[in-house]
């Protein structure tokens, strides 16, 4: 463990629901155990003390900077979470040696607004790709792709029913974003290929009422199934699906979904439009398909799943295995916060 404090700075904090608090918790539980979070979040501002996390508003510029001037200096590391155009965190800190994991795309910043990050680690080759045409030069760049204990979703068996089902379980908090994520196009699969059910997953964040309203207005085929319970486990989500579907927008949400990740652990093949930020690993590793982000694509990718499912289920594991391995990802954060450390 490093004798020493890592202070994290990242955007919305909901750990048990959204990916990149889930792997901030996780990196710190693991390699800088009780070390502070600010979230500069949507959320209400508030300090969850026993959690260690400050918790501001994204209208509390003030407090921020404050809060930067104050407790930057307490740790020997800064290490930011955010995307390739996150500049609040850039503005206000750079007292200590820092780190900026690029978990979402984006327009980039001006290239000087990255001075103050010593090393970057992108989670895909997409986002390695979008620093270095911001400028950044690739030998100040580390590719890790996210990783958290996924041991719990080993060996789940595949569905005992000869009907297939795809599960998307990313769905956003804010109601603007339903098209961005890809669930209108989801829901037109469904009208498309009533064969096979698409069911989804819904966190219980943001303007979950609204996000029915919204839904239940385009009129939504039946096979198109929508799970509201807050309390389903990922094994179970994973449990009841043959594959998991990702058809983000380019640029919109992670580059590299936890949801598409946790399924390959759990041996369920990804069907990711090529606008996925891994759809490159999904690819290589034959783990799954990549289609265009367009309903007849999507539909097509439906069929060549199921006509290798059985390998692209293999493989599937494979890749978590290999490319999110939880050992090699702490392993590689270590290392990087130590020789940040010493500077």
């Amino acid at each position: 463990m490093p004798p020493f404090r890592v202070t994290y700075w990242t955007g919305i904090w909901e750990p048990h629901r959204e990916g990149i608090s889930k792997e901030v918790a996780w990196l710190r539980r693991e390699l800088s155990p009780g070390s502070p979070v600010v979230s500069f979040t949507p959320q209400s501002s508030a300090l969850l003390a026993g959690e260690r996390v400050l918790r501001l508003n994204v209208a509390r510029w003030i407090p921020l900077r404050a809060t930067a001037l104050a407790l930057e200096r307490t740790g020997r590391v800064t290490h930011v979470f955010g995307g390739v155009g996150t500049g609040h965190f850039l503005y206000v800190l750079g007292r200590r040696p820092t780190v900026l994991t690029v978990v979402v795309g984006g327009p980039p910043l001006a290239t000087e607004a990255y001075a103050r990050v010593d090393r970057f680690v992108a989670e895909s080759r997409e986002l390695q790709r979008a620093l270095i045409g911001a400028g950044i030069a690739p030998e100040r760049i580390d590719v890790i792709y996210p990783a958290n204990d996924l041991s719990t979703l080993a060996d789940i068996p595949a569905p005992d029913t000869e009907r297939f089902t795809v599960v998307f379980a990313s769905t956003p908090a804010d109601v603007a974003d339903i098209d961005a994520r890809g669930l209108g196009l989801l829901i037109e699969l469904a009208r498309a290929r009533p064969d096979i059910d698409v069911y989804v997953q819904w966190r219980q964040w943001g303007a979950v009422a609204e996000a029915r309203r919204v839904l239940e207005s385009r009129q939504p085929p039946a096979n198109f199934i929508v799970d509201h319970h807050e309390a389903v486990s990922a094994a179970d989500i994973y449990r009841r699906a043959h594959a998991t579907v990702c058809a983000f927008e380019a640029g919109t949400g992670k580059s590299a979904p936890n949801s598409v990740i946790e399924g390959l652990a759990a041996g369920r093949p990804a069907l990711v439009t090529d606008t996925c930020g891994i759809a490159d690993l999904v690819q290589e590793w034959e783990a799954g398909v990549v289609t265009p982000r367009s309903v007849a694509g999507l539909a097509e990718g439906v069929d060549v799943l199921r006509a290798r499912y059985a390998s692209a289920r293999q493989q599937a594991r494979r890749l978590a295995d290999q490319e999110f391995n939880v050992t090699s990802a702490l392993t590689r954060y270590d290392a990087l916060y130590r020789k940040l450390a010493t500077r």
